[in-house]
C-alpha cells in the first residue's frame, strides 16, 4: 500500500507515455493545428516529454503501422520544435493474437520504438485475458503497460486478475483524468483503490485534445500528492515514466 508522505512540494513535471497526439490518424487531433495545440497544452500541464500513442489494432486494424507513425512523429517534433516537449513515438496497441509477431515485424510499435515497453488495451465490452501475452512479451524482454484498467467495469473488482498481470511482469497505468471523476465515479473509485492497494505503477494522460481530453496532469499531481505525498506523485508521473522512455523496466513501485 502506498503511505503518506509528507514531504516538500517539487516543481511540477511529468513524463506522458499515453497520449494520441499526432494529427489525422484516430480520434484524436484531426490536423497539425490541433495536434499543435495539445503539445502546447501539454507544456503547460508541466509534461517534457510525450510518447504519441495513437490507436493501433481492434478498430484500426491494417492502419497506422509502424513506419507511418514513426514518419509522422518525425513530422509533428519538427513543427513543434519551438517547444520545450520531446516527443516520441509508441502506440496504444489492442490486443491481438497476431501481436508478438507484428511487433517483431515492426507492425506494432513499443514506446519510443526501443521494444522494450508496449502499451495494451482492453477492449471496453467484452474481456480478454491478457495474461498469455503479457508472458509472451516478457519473454522478449518486453514489459507489458496495461493502459487504464480503472476504466474497465469488468475490472472493478478484480485484483486478483490484476496481480498475475504484476506478477507475470506488467504495470498499471491509470489514467489522470479517472483520478479526477472525469470517466465516472466506478473508474475514479477503481484508480483509488489501485493505488491503495499498490497495484498501479504510473499515471498518463491518455490526451486526445484540449477540450473534451485535455492532459490533466497537473490536477492529478496534487490530488496524487495531498493523498501521498510528492514522492509519491513525482514516482508515478516523472519517475516511473521516464524509466520507460528509457528503456528500463519498472520493477518497484
Amino acid at each position: 500500500m502506498i503511505q503518506p508522505a509528507n514531504d516538500d512540494a517539487s516543481t511540477p513535471r511529468a513524463v506522458d507515455v499515453h497520449c494520441h497526439l499526432l494529427p489525422g490518424v484516430d480520434d484524436g487531433p484531426q490536423d497539425l493545428a490541433e495536434s499543435l495545440a495539445l503539445c502546447q497544452a501539454l507544456v503547460d500541464d508541466g509534461v517534457t516529454a510525450v510518447a504519441a500513442t495513437p490507436h493501433q489494432l481492434g478498430p484500426y486494424d491494417l492502419q497506422n503501422d509502424g513506419p507511418q507513425i514513426l514518419a509522422a512523429v518525425r513530422e509533428l517534433a519538427s513543427a513543434a520544435s519551438h517547444l520545450p516537449l520531446q516527443i516520441v513515438a509508441g502506440a496504444d496497441v489492442r490486443i491481438d493474437e497476431r501481436l508478438p509477431q507484428l511487433v517483431d515485424e515492426g507492425c506494432v510499435l513499443t514506446i519510443a520504438d526501443a521494444k522494450t515497453h508496449l502499451l495494451l488495451e482492453l477492449p471496453h465490452e467484452t474481456y480478454l485475458d491478457p495474461l498469455g501475452t503479457i508472458k509472451q512479451l516478457a519473454d522478449w524482454g518486453i514489459q507489458t503497460v496495461m493502459t487504464h484498467p480503472e476504466r474497465h467495469r469488468y475490472l472493478a473488482q478484480s485484483q486478483r486478475r490484476l496481480l498475475a498481470w504484476i506478477d507475470a511482469g506488467a504495470v498499471l497505468q491509470v489514467t489522470a483524468g479517472s483520478l479526477l471523476g472525469e470517466f465516472g465515479q466506478t473508474a475514479r473509485a477503481a484508480a483509488w483503490r489501485m493505488l491503495d492497494e499498490g497495484l498501479a505503477g504510473l499515471v498518463a494522460s491518455d490526451a486526445h485534445d484540449v477540450r473534451r481530453r485535455s492532459p490533466r496532469m497537473t490536477l492529478a499531481r496534487a490530488a496524487l500528492a495531498a493523498a501521498y505525498g510528492n514522492d509519491v506523485a513525482h514516482l508515478l508521473l516523472y519517475e516511473n515514466p521516464r524509466l520507460i522512455l528509457a528503456g528500463q523496466w519498472i520493477e518497484e513501485w
